[in-house]
């Protein structure tokens, strides 16, 4: 991924996405979120170009030492603007910013070198592109000699990402739950 990518990431983000919290912190706080998830440098970015028309077909974003990574975020004065424009737009949501503060100042610590696979997304379903980008994910990660890739999904209503990942290598960890939302903690040992 390059920073001229970032635009296309995000829009396909915002159609991916459609009721996450990212997505709903609007299209600003995503274009500024891969733009940090670019720049951090313990951070895989990849992206899936079509062959015909040069255009991005999907994309995956991770981090190692995820924890570092949400402390540059929160670092950087400009998080705090974009939040108080998503607040202006949508009352609601300073409920969900300080939930979200909060879960990530309380996320159990894991080893620094495991790198949180944190978005993979296409335009084309069932075509390989999801499976290629992230065979390259963990090629990139074993690059980085970590011994886990780890993510969290829903647990229900999912079934074929969860099935997904499950085709890569992935297992269910933990369940978590977030207010009403049940998730699936899966991790990758690639050791």
């Amino acid at each position: 991924m390059q920073q001229d990518d970032i635009l296309s990431v995000a829009n396909m983000h915002m159609n991916a996405f459609p009721n996450f919290f990212l997505t709903k912190m609007g299209f600003d706080f995503i274009y500024f979120y891969y733009t940090n998830a670019l720049s951090y440098y313990k951070s895989i970015c990849l992206v899936a170009i079509d062959k015909d028309d040069k255009s991005i077909i999907g994309f995956v974003t991770g981090f190692q030492d995820a924890s570092m990574f949400y402390q540059m975020l929160r670092a950087n004065k400009r998080i705090y603007l974009l939040c108080i424009q998503s607040i202006i737009r949508n009352p609601l949501l300073t409920y969900a910013i300080l939930r979200n503060q909060m879960r990530i100042g309380n996320k159990q610590q894991r080893q620094s070198s495991d790198i949180e696979l944190s978005s993979i997304a296409t335009d084309y379903k069932k075509r390989g592109v999801g499976s290629r980008l992230i065979t390259s994910f963990i090629e990139a990660a074993k690059c980085m000699q970590t011994s886990n890739i780890y993510l969290t999904t829903d647990a229900h209503q999912n079934k074929s990402a969860r099935l997904f990942y499950e085709k890569h290598g992935f297992i269910i960890e933990k369940y978590e739950i977030r207010r009403k939302r049940i998730l699936c903690q899966y991790i990758k040992c690639i050791s």
